[in-house]
């Protein structure tokens, strides 16, 4: 398989380069059309509060419903909106672009591609991510040209079968996803940073928890260990999330204080650092500059120098790769385990592997999906 899957990985990566589809507001950029596919709750809660229309060109809105569609239509709130068609009518409109608005995608993607193509059907989530991430600066089409090498080694370093079917099918779904043969749900697997076929906790660990949340990684860690560890250090940026990670860690902690929470975010320096909302009501990166708060941010080098570290958990909005700078002296003196997100950018997918096996060569590298709908929560996990 290992061939089947390079075979793959390549004809996605000059799909992607002969389109430019690295990401996907590339893609709404690039068509004559832009529609927009379902228009039930999420699109009533989000359409005009988050600027949509405005924010991705969108010139049609599309819909199995006929009625949705008239009342829509009929409202006068909808200015500079071309046209209110079924999907039948997607028919007549040359290089269009789908914006799929639902929270489970895949019934609207398995219908639309049959008529605009699967390539040119793009969830709603995937796009702000992508619009979003863009903020901590965007890669042109000769970035990728010049780096496919770095792709190809990182799938060439994948020690098991399922990282590179994660790896391989992963990329094709961002950059080529009529390439793809697995689903997000075909690749999910329960039990994110954990994954139980790849690593193994000890009762005697010190974990770092990066984008702590409000504590349900705490929460499932604890769980996993049976409340046997040595320490817990958990960071969060932002205060109202913060607040509930708190009260978690007091229901959670024993008399030894093994739990201490920090009120700040991850980065490459000791630094402030604005930050605002993702298009979720609780979840927040520092590339997004719409609604901005200031916070602290550190360095792991300082703020952990001289403590006992065994495993580092990332999911911090995109700051990843800037966090594990900060992290270095840790990391090759200390050799956690980890558990770092690289799904914010496609680029994270070799950036990040590469720079840990940099650091500490002897890590084993593996790659676990844990969502069912989209590209969210794609792990490498940094085994010594």
């Amino acid at each position: 398989m290992q061939s089947y899957y390079r075979e793959k990985l390549e004809k996605a990566f000059y799909y992607a380069v002969s389109r430019n589809s690295f990401r996907k507001t590339d893609l709404i950029n690039q068509a004559d059309n832009v529609c927009l596919f379902g228009l039930g709750k999420y699109f009533d809660d989000a359409f005009i509060k988050q600027n949509v229309q405005k924010r991705f060109n969108i010139e049609y809105l599309c819909d199995n419903d006929s009625q949705k569609l008239e009342t829509l239509k009929n409202s006068g709130v909808y200015k500079g909106i071309k046209g209110f068609i079924k999907p039948d009518e997607l028919k007549g409109l040359k290089n269009t672009a789908i914006i799929i608005m639902l929270g489970d995608p895949r019934s609207a993607i398995n219908q639309l591609k049959h008529i605009v193509g699967l390539e040119n059907c793009i969830t709603y989530n995937d796009l702000v991510l992508d619009e979003i991430m863009a903020g901590g600066g965007s890669y042109n089409l000769d970035y990728y040209r010049k780096h496919k090498g770095e792709l190809f080694k990182v799938f060439d370093m994948l020690l098991d079968e399922l990282s590179q079917k994660v790896f391989v099918n992963i990329f094709c779904l961002r950059a080529a996803p009529h390439l793809a043969d697995f689903s997000y749900e075909e690749l999910y697997q329960e039990n994110q940073y954990f994954s139980k076929d790849v690593l193994r906790l000890s009762e005697n660990e010190c974990f770092v928890d990066c984008g702590a949340y409000t504590g349900d990684t705490l929460e499932e860690f604890s769980k996993l260990t049976n409340n046997k560890f040595d320490d817990y250090y958990a960071f969060e940026m932002d205060l109202d999330n913060f607040e509930l990670l708190q009260s978690k860690a007091k229901g959670l902690e024993s008399k030894d204080n093994r739990i201490t929470c920090f009120n700040c975010g991850v980065w490459n320096e000791d630094t402030s650092l604005k930050y605002g909302k993702m298009s979720s009501e609780d979840s927040y990166s520092i590339f997004n500059q719409r609604e901005t708060e200031q916070v602290k941010a550190v360095k792991l080098d300082t703020v952990l120098k001289d403590k006992r570290v065994t495993f580092i958990k990332m999911d911090i909005e995109g700051a990843e790769m800037n966090a594990l700078t900060g992290a270095r002296e840790i990391i090759q003196a200390q050799h956690p385990k980890m558990a770092i997100c690289v799904y914010h950018r496609i680029e994270d997918l070799w950036q990040i592997p590469l720079f840990i096996k940099n650091l500490y060569p002897e890590y084993r590298i593996y790659f676990r999906h844990h969502a069912k709908y989209w590209v969210s929560e794609t792990v490498c996990y940094a085994i010594p």
